[in-house]
Parts: structure tokens; C-alpha cells; sequence
């Protein structure tokens, strides 16, 4: 069954691996799922049978042999993704989302990445990763965004993403999703992500081209988007913005609604890691920005949103409060 429990600082949660939802188990309840857990009672079939005899008062869903059901009686107790549950309690020293750089290798050469090419850094093992997710594990964390360059690259990021998963963690994934093969899509459907995070750099195998300089990328993104799709993998589309594709941003945009609800747009471009500057040339000017803003009415709004959030955050908290040391960081996944 893809169900295991975990232990956050005293708070003992059921994981299901493949729908991605914490419940919290308290008081009694908690203590004796805890006990049981430990004594091997919730292995293979014997976990209904033990339930059942543990727990009389399930009848009450009908349980009908499918812990799902059972679980649903703890609905009330479903954690809120959409909130800090520790930072609530006053508990700030929990690293809640954790960014893991896994390499910097990439299958695109994509002429706007902060990511130097003429760098050969040898990137972490297998076995020096796994040890930092039993690390992030024991500290409670939750969200782990496996980025990079691009995971897909490593030839053990089955073996990486199957660990993590089998640690409760929740994962988003940034891809370009280039590298997508039969094997990676068999793992997501068994044991799916929180989201794949897939960027789309143009509409047409030209503008890829200019972005990535590789032939023929586009086709075989879209064609590795549509088996996402297919296949109900939870995924989201984004954009980064740039003098190379703002001529074909409608495009895109058309493009992303058909395939995905969530499309972001980010106007940000880095420096390189080197400290070479010359990808601000790459940039959107300021007047181009806004003059693209100001002609989507929902981005307007969306941005009217952020501003009020902002503001009412600074004064109820007499200043901006960043979460990187306190409960988020990222991890730089190279020696």
C-alpha cells in the first residue's frame, strides 16, 4: 500500500504516496496507529484486518476492504497545502520547503541560463543525496523542488525521486521535460509528483531554437506535455520572458491554456553564476513589461492582489518576513 507515517517534531501523520495528502493523527488515535505501525500490524493485507479490529467504529464508513475510506474519517485533520501548519503553532525553526539543486547538466543550451556551460563540477552521488534526504527527513521537511539544470539528466533520478517519495516528502519537479521517457512517466503514475514545473520557452520549433539551440525541441516537448496529459500527471506550464520570444507570447499563452489551467509569465533573467552581467541584454525593457501587463486584465488583477497581500503582510508584520533559513533554503547539489 502506498501509505507510510511520519513523525514531524511530536505530530504523527499518515502520507498517502500517491494522492500527496498528509493526514494528522492525534490523541489516541494516534498513539495506537503509531505502536502498531511500529509492530508491523499495517503490512500488506493485514493492515485492513487490523483496523478493523482496532478501530470497531469504521463500520461507520463501511470500510469495504479500501483504506481510503478509512482514511477519509480523518478528513477534518487533512493538512491545508495552502498554509504553513507548523509556522501557525509558532514553531519557525522547521525547514518546510527545501529547492535541491540535483545537477547543472542540461540537454538545452539555453542561451538566457545563469548556469555557466564551461563548468565541470562534479555533482553529488547517489549516496551523499540519499543522506541528505534522510537529513531533511529527521528535520521535518515536506516540500522538496528537485531542480537544476535539469534532474531528468541524472541517470539515477528514478532511483532518487523513489527515495524521497518513500520519505513522505511532497515534490514538485522542474523540468524541461525534453528527456521524459516511458520509465519516468511508469514511476509518476505510480508514485506521482506534487507537480512537474515544465517551462515553455516558444510555440514553434523556431523560437525554441533561438532559446535553446537545439533542433526540433519544441515537437518533442509538446508531444512529451500531451503524455502528461494523457495520462493525468499534475503538471504546470511557465514562461520566461525575454526580447527573444515576446513576439510569440500569444502564442505561447494559446498553447499553455490548451494543455494546462496554471501558466505563469516571469520577466526575471540572472546573472551567471560566473558573474558575467551580459544576459541583461536579454531583458525586457521596463516600458515593454508593463505595456504587456497592462493588456491582460486577469494579470492586472492578479497583480492588485499581490500588492494588497504585500501590504497587509508589512503591516501586520512591521516589515517583509523572508522564510530562506527559517523554514525553506536551497541546496546547491554540486561539490
Amino acid at each position: 500500500m502506498n501509505y507510510i507515517l511520519r513523525d514531524i517534531r511530536g505530530k504523527k501523520f499518515i502520507v498517502n504516496l500517491t494522492t500527496n495528502k498528509y493526514y494528522e493523527l492525534k490523541n489516541y488515535t494516534a498513539k495506537i496507529f503509531w505502536e502498531k505501525y511500529q509492530e508491523n500490524y499495517f503490512d500488506g493485507q493485514l493492515a485492513l484486518q487490523n483496523i478493523k479490529r482496532l478501530f470497531p467504529s469504521v463500520k461507520e464508513v463501511e470500510l469495504k476492504n479500501n483504506f481510503e475510506q478509512f482514511l477519509s474519517s480523518f478528513q477534518d485533520n487533512e493538512i491545508d497545502h495552502n498554509i504553513n501548519i507548523f509556522r501557525l503553532e509558532n514553531n519557525k525553526d522547521i525547514p518546510e520547503r527545501v529547492y535541491f539543486e540535483l545537477t547543472e547538466d542540461c540537454p538545452f543550451k539555453c542561451v538566457h541560463c545563469f548556469c555557466p556551460r564551461d563548468r565541470h563540477i562534479p555533482q553529488l552521488s547517489t549516496d551523499k543525496i540519499k543522506s541528505i534526504l534522510d537529513e531533511l527527513h529527521e528535520l521535518g521537511t515536506i516540500y522538496i523542488t528537485m531542480t537544476g539544470g535539469d534532474p531528468l539528466t541524472r541517470r539515477d533520478f528514478p532511483e532518487l525521486y523513489l527515495y524521497a517519495k518513500k520519505k513522505g516528502f511532497l515534490i514538485y519537479l522542474f523540468t524541461n521535460l525534453y528527456l521524459l521517457n516511458k520509465q519516468h512517466v511508469e514511476l509518476f503514475l505510480q508514485y506521482p509528483p506534487f507537480l512537474i514545473d515544465v517551462t515553455l520557452y516558444g510555440s514553434c520549433n523556431e523560437v525554441y531554437y533561438d532559446y535553446t539551440r537545439i533542433e526540433n525541441a519544441f515537437d518533442k516537448v509538446m508531444a512529451n506535455l500531451k503524455t502528461l496529459k494523457n495520462n493525468n500527471i499534475n503538471f504546470r506550464l511557465k514562461t520566461p520572458l525575454s526580447i527573444i520570444n515576446y513576439h510569440d507570447i500569444d502564442n505561447i499563452e494559446a498553447i499553455a491554456g490548451q494543455l494546462s489551467k496554471y501558466f505563469t509569465i516571469s520577466t526575471y533573467i540572472f546573472p551567471k553564476l560566473n558573474g558575467k552581467k551580459h544576459l541583461k541584454e536579454l531583458k525586457c525593457s521596463i516600458d515593454t513589461v508593463i505595456n504587456f501587463e497592462k493588456r491582460n486584465k486577469n494579470r492586472i488583477e492578479k497583480l492588485k492582489y499581490k500588492y494588497l497581500k504585500g501590504k497587509e503582510l508589512l503591516e501586520k508584520h512591521h516589515g517583509l518576513r523572508c522564510e530562506q533559513g527559517i523554514n525553506a533554503f536551497a541546496i546547491n547539489g554540486l561539490y
